[in-house]
């Protein structure tokens, strides 16, 4: 596996801090605050201008508006 080549593969950049959640979209996990939150980590100064991208995998009602968040 090349990591690499997976991340081009996703999208990402070489430099993107990749902030990844595997499970059920339900609304038990809260995946919609996870969301908002990698979104919120965005406007947080870093000085080495990361960019904080989220990576989800899974599926349920919350798909939607985890998409949207």
């Amino acid at each position: 596996c090349d990591p690499a080549a997976f991340r081009r593969a996703l999208g990402f950049r070489s430099s993107d801090v990749v902030v990844g959640c595997v499970g059920a979209l339900v609304e038990q996990k809260d995946p919609v605050r996870a969301a908002r939150l990698v979104a919120a980590m965005n406007g947080v100064r870093t000085g080495g201008g990361l960019r904080f991208v989220p990576l989800f995998v899974g599926d349920g009602p919350l798909r939607n508006e985890v998409r949207r968040a």
